[in-house]
């Protein structure tokens, strides 16, 4: 995970290397409190709203990468950008923690601050990659359905939200989908390919 060249003393990779050493050692409470302690800083340091957008996806990839040391709740606090980057990798590090409510939550989050289907998109990819109850199945359903009224003609939300019916076995529901992303896009791969 690189700093992007931001003017910061340590960059995440060292905190990400300092940590990874520390959960070696047995030592996972020092590893969560030095990463909380440095990517806070970090976040703070970052001058321009660039700056820090690239922070929050870095600190969310890092998140992503250690997997079981540190808080994601910490991005979660710091997370005030619209970067959907930023969301999707900090949703798949709190899905990784098997904490679904608050990726799904996340989902939501963005829906309201970002005007387009990242929000469905990303909900989508949780869905497909993890096992999730059935009230966040259906939580993202409605997403999918507001998304898919609000983006109509969006063949990657309509290939997408046509896959993952695919997945659960509702054919009849995903074909129109998929067909329609086929007729907006000719070369849509995921969309042929679910069809084929």
């Amino acid at each position: 995970v690189q700093t992007c060249a931001l003017p910061i003393s340590e960059s995440l990779t060292t905190v990400a290397l300092r940590a990874r050493l520390l959960d070696a050692q047995d030592r996972n409470e020092e590893a969560e409190k030095l990463i909380v302690q440095k990517t806070g800083t970090l976040l703070r340091q970052a001058k321009t709203d660039y700056q820090r957008d690239l922070m929050r996806t870095g600190v969310a990839m890092l998140y992503a990468m250690l997997d079981d040391i540190g808080n994601p709740d910490l991005l979660l606090r710091e997370l005030e950008s619209q970067s959907p980057r930023a969301y999707l990798k900090l949703s798949h590090a709190l899905a990784r923690h098997e904490r679904f409510v608050d990726a799904i939550d996340l989902c939501e989050q963005l829906r309201k601050i970002d005007p387009s289907p990242n929000a469905a998109m990303i909900a989508a990819s949780i869905l497909g990659s993890y096992k999730v109850s059935e009230e966040e199945s259906a939580r993202v359903e409605k997403l999918f359905e507001e998304s898919l009224e609000k983006f109509p003609d969006n063949a990657r939300l309509l290939s997408v939200v046509g896959t993952y019916r695919i997945t659960q076995g509702r054919h009849q529901e995903a074909l129109p989908l998929l067909r329609k992303a086929v007729a907006l896009e000719k070369r849509n791969a995921i969309a042929l390919n679910n069809l084929a």
